[in-house]
């Protein structure tokens, strides 16, 4: 196949990136019940959040960028646009409405029903009229981590508001991109993976200082912090559209062994990066996640930190597997075992399974252990207060024997979800003839 030549994601290709989502919302599900039960073993799932931001910037970047946008003045995405404006500028009304109808029904129902844990004592905000109208109002503009400390009623929910940041700016960010030139979409991606590095620590290590272990929800929640990620997601799309054959695959762990001068781009080339780099971060996760338990179990520590510096490592070797995986025709190992029916399975029900996971395993708890109260005292005032404190905090954490009830339930729950609030409120506010918003005038992405 020619470097130059432009194909489409192709089926296999399509159905791996799904399973992909699929496995990487298994895994957060897992590490969500294990941390927050009285194992409290970390099993390194935080490092997985780049790659969503990844996916959501290429796809974004493949599906909008086939057409060459006009830039967009600052704050002018809602404003009538003459139609013969050359080029035409992208409709922020028709973009904003499909975002929302794939994000913001199961976000707002998943909200809600966490709302009752709040007055059970296992809520993540406060017992508070004034604090549950803030949450309130934050979840339902999607901005709940646009103030630095996340004000979030469904833990995972902080991802859509963090999302939500990107989506705003989009419309006005993509023209901008687009005008960037082949070598300089290639270059950068690797300024912008070291721009996220750099930046997270900026942020993290003077807050850690000043605010304690909140600098964790700052660095790597805060849109600004992952802003670089997405943008690096975007460019990919871009070149994935432009000159897909152009990129490279890179890996985080092995910066100094770059493919030989003679990389063709073919799909056997690609399949061996996916399947070597897959390898590269599981064994990677393994010993990680190996890390933080001993760490715990064996010297008494906290954790070794993995949460900040992995998930600031990850994003070249996770952005060469999904870029990977779009350009293998599916013959890498990674992407049959992505594409079998248990991947394409949990890819489907990614979203509610996310979104449901963490209310669930509260819930279980409540039922466990009834309705409590959050102690109003100091922790280190009196022997008395520290003792009511850790039983709240233990209450919070799940029995060994509810993590594979609590699995179960999740999926089960997250089926239904799929089936009765996710497809059917995407299908009814999806644009019905969405050809009619693209633009009249318009020239598509060369390339080469």
């Amino acid at each position: 196949m020619n470097a130059s030549e432009r194909k489409g994601l192709t089926k296999d290709e399509s159905q791996a990136l799904l399973g992909l989502r699929g496995l990487l919302a298994v895994h957060i599900m897992l590490f969500h019940s294990v941390i927050f039960s009285k194992l409290q073993w970390n099993l390194v799932g935080s490092s997985q959040m780049p790659i969503f931001f990844l996916i959501s910037g290429f796809f974004l970047a493949y599906t909008s960028g086939k057409f060459t946008y006009g830039k967009t003045p600052c704050c002018h995405e809602l404003f009538a646009v003459p139609e013969d404006e050359v080029p035409p500028r992208m409709n922020a009304k028709h973009f904003w409405r499909r975002r929302i109808s794939r994000t913001i029904p199961l976000h707002y129902l998943c909200n809600f029903a966490s709302i009752p844990l709040t007055f059970g004592g296992y809520g993540w905000v406060p017992n508070d009229p004034w604090a549950i109208s803030i949450a309130v109002v934050l979840m339902l503009t999607c901005t709940a981590t646009w103030l630095f400390i996340p004000v979030c009623i469904d833990g995972p929910s902080w991802f859509i508001s963090t999302l939500w940041f990107y989506y705003y700016c989009f419309p006005s960010l993509l023209p901008k991109l687009q005008a960037y030139s082949l070598e300089e979409k290639l270059s950068a991606i690797w300024r912008h993976y070291w721009y996220q590095g750099l930046l997270g620590w900026i942020i993290f290590l003077p807050c850690v200082m000043l605010v304690g272990w909140w600098a964790f929800f700052i660095a790597t929640f805060w849109p600004p912090s992952r802003f670089p990620v997405f943008i690096m997601g975007v460019f990919a799309g871009l070149l994935r559209l432009q000159s897909p054959h152009s990129y490279k695959p890179r890996s985080s762990f092995l910066l100094c062994c770059q493919p030989h001068t003679r990389w063709s781009g073919l799909d056997t080339e690609w399949a061996a990066a996916v399947d070597r780099e897959s390898l590269i971060v599981t064994i990677a996760f393994l010993i990680v996640g190996i890390g933080e338990v001993c760490s715990k179990e064996l010297w008494g520590l906290e954790g070794i930190g993995s949460g900040i510096w992995f998930q600031f490592m990850l994003p070249l070797s996770q952005l060469t597997i999904v870029y990977g995986l779009s350009m293998d025709n599916g013959l890498s190992r990674t992407s049959k075992i992505l594409r079998s029916k248990v991947g394409i399975f949990f890819g489907n029900i990614s979203f509610s399974l996310y979104l449901v996971h963490q209310p669930i395993r509260q819930y279980i708890c409540w039922i466990v252990y009834g309705t409590q109260t959050e102690p109003t005292c100091d922790y280190e005032s009196s022997e008395i207060c520290k003792e009511s404190w850790e039983l709240y905090n233990w209450q919070r954490l799940q029995p060994l024997w509810c993590i594979p009830v609590h699995s179960i339930v999740s999926i089960v729950l997250a089926v239904f979800l799929y089936h009765l609030v996710e497809k059917p409120a995407r299908n009814h506010l999806l644009p019905k003839n969405a050809h009619q918003y693209e633009p009249k005038r318009w020239s598509v992405i060369s390339s080469g």
